[in-house]
């Protein structure tokens, strides 16, 4: 290619570029969408959830993990909204449910609860459910779950739930060899 057609097809490339720009912002700004004001959770039941997932438990997992940080932060923008983090607790619990080893979303999730207004719902009892609940499930609970569980109820890890040299007692009976700490 010559040099004279490189430049006529570069050029041609912004002219489409900038025009597809242009379109985008006048149909944005002429048709703007309407705030969704309701916000509905069709499935709150993790036994349906796990029948509907067929074998593709982590996946729907996944997908309501996302779905539960964006709603995190939605309302974590928006102090003004009423009934605010309302949806939090059962998509946790799906996601749980789900993937019962999913241990970020039993360490996140307990953060998330348990964060006092306006940055959260301030729902420790809601943290404590959920990450007993991961212990109920995993044969290891992070160590910081459960000092983010002491913290949160104004005492230290110590107090509650210590081992014999203070640490935090990560141990379950029935945990595998490796898992033993």
């Amino acid at each position: 290619m010559s040099c004279g057609h490189m430049t006529a097809l570069g050029l041609a490339a912004a002219l489409g570029l900038g025009g597809a720009a242009a379109m985008l912002h006048a149909r944005e700004t002429r048709f703007v969408l309407p705030v969704q004001t309701d916000r509905v959770l069709y499935l709150r039941s993790g036994k349906a959830a796990d029948r509907l997932a067929l074998s593709f438990d982590a996946v729907m997992s996944d997908v309501y993990w996302i779905r539960t940080i964006q709603h995190y932060g939605r309302d974590f923008k928006n102090r003004r909204r009423e009934n605010r983090f309302e949806l939090l607790y059962p998509l946790l619990d799906l996601t749980t449910t789900l993937d019962p080893r999913f241990l970020i979303a039993y360490r996140f999730g307990a953060t998330f609860l348990a964060a006092q207004p306006p940055e959260g719902p301030g729902r420790p009892d809601q943290a404590i459910a959920l990450l007993e609940k991961g212990l109920q499930a995993t044969a290891v609970v992070p160590a910081r779950g459960i000092h983010a569980r002491g913290a949160q109820l104004g005492r230290s890890a110590r107090s509650h739930n210590s081992g014999p040299r203070g640490r935090p007692e990560r141990r379950r009976a029935d945990a595998p060899r490796y898992a033993r700490v």
